[in-house]
């Protein structure tokens, strides 16, 4: 910072350059300094000792000037062991660790105001969770009081005074408040762990009573839990080992989560696209992704090890029954368009001309013989649909 440079810069040309000029004006007598009977060096020690006083009253002068421009203890502190390193006598550093001394018993007293003010919701930083922020902002106050302390312990002498010992019994009362509330909260850190296991056990989804809507049911608390973990252990703090398992099991429970969010999407949005007219004929399809569906909400939960298989088995049902649906419309048109055909042509639809007829015409009549779902993939059996008739082809 700039007064520790300006500090050096003062000491090393007052103490160095014009030490050493005075020193060697002196060294450049030519006569015998035991000669008494020669009064020239009577006046150049007066001489010497009048210019070493003047370089001790600048450098004093300088010091006062320095520390009324330091507010905070710590610093202070530091720049006044600078100044004792100079080793020069008449300085005032007993006078200015007093001074300092009393300075600090006020920043005591702010700290104890500043806490009792905003223990109840302490300001968090942006990244932080909040019990490990809360713990954060009373470890920063403590260490405003506790770093100048320890330099202050180097004194013993001074803090023996009856300001010293008035001062170090602020310091303790408020110091031990301040370790309380991070003993507090971590250890009710500690118990929300415990909580955090009844949560892994509850079911992967969950269903609205009132409108059948399912949601992932999974608690945020635990992701939050997780952050704490991390923050608590880089305080150097207590991680009970649940803790650190659930760390390490961080990327699984944001992909099983993900996989399911995205899996109830799906399921709305293959629902939401089923026409009117083929809703019943659905009704099976959609009835064999609901048992799909159900282990989720039963007999799955947060720690189970088939969660893979289980929403794999979701997206093959959804696959199975989107792909039916769509035959569904391909029958559909195709039956629309060959009757259509039929009336342009002037023939009723109900002629035999070409062997045809409205019953087979229906190209998903007799769907269980014709596509058989076999494990993820659709194959079609013998036809003997009208496509086989003459005149079809």
């Amino acid at each position: 910072m700039a007064w520790c440079y300006k500090i050096n810069g003062y000491t090393e040309m007052h103490k160095g350059e014009r030490d050493k000029a005075i020193v060697t004006t002196i060294k450049k007598k030519q006569y015998n300094f035991l000669d008494q009977r020669k009064t020239d060096f009577d006046q150049d020690y007066d001489e010497f000792c009048k210019q070493i006083s003047d370089l001790q009253n600048q450098i004093k002068t300088f010091m006062d000037t320095t520390f009324e421009k330091i507010q905070n203890t710590e610093r202070a502190l530091n720049m006044l062991k600078k100044f004792e390193r100079l080793g020069i006598p008449e300085l005032g550093i007993d006078e200015k660790y007093h001074m300092i001394l009393l300075n600090y018993g006020h920043d005591i007293e702010m700290v104890s105001k500043i806490y009792t003010k905003q223990k109840n919701e302490p300001p968090i930083a942006r990244d932080m969770p909040p019990i490990s922020g809360k713990i954060l902002w009373a470890r920063q106050l403590f260490r405003k009081i506790q770093e100048p302390m320890d330099l202050f312990q180097q004194h013993p002498t001074l803090l023996q005074t009856a300001d010293g010992k008035r001062i170090v019994r602020n310091y303790n009362k408020v110091a031990k408040v301040l370790l309380e509330f991070e003993v507090l909260y971590h250890r009710g850190w500690l118990k929300q762990i415990e909580i955090a296991k009844t949560g892994l056990q509850a079911s992967l989804l969950v269903k609205a009573p009132e409108t059948g809507e399912l949601f992932v049911n999974f608690d945020p608390q635990i992701l939050t839990l997780i952050r704490e973990a991390k923050c608590m252990s880089r305080m150097g703090l207590e991680i009970p080992p649940f803790a650190f398992t659930l760390q390490q099991k961080q990327d699984i429970f944001k992909k099983n989560f993900n996989k399911l969010q995205l899996m109830l999407v799906e399921n709305t949005r293959v629902r939401s696209k089923i026409p009117s007219a083929v809703q019943q004929l659905m009704g099976p399809h959609l009835s064999k992704v609901d048992e799909a569906i159900q282990p989720g909400l039963t007999s799955l939960n947060w720690t189970s090890l088939n969660i893979d298989k289980y929403t794999s088995g979701i997206s093959q049902a959804l696959v199975f029954s989107l792909v039916f649906m769509i035959l569904m419309l391909v029958q559909e048109l195709l039956t629309l368009t060959l009757q259509e055909l039929l009336v342009l042509t002037g023939l009723d639809s109900r002629s035999t001309t070409f062997g045809i007829n409205n019953s087979e015409i229906n190209l998903v009549t007799g769907y269980n013989n014709h596509f058989n779902v076999v494990g993820a993939g659709v194959t079609t059996g013998t036809s003997h649909g009208a496509w086989d008739r003459q005149g079809c082809v």
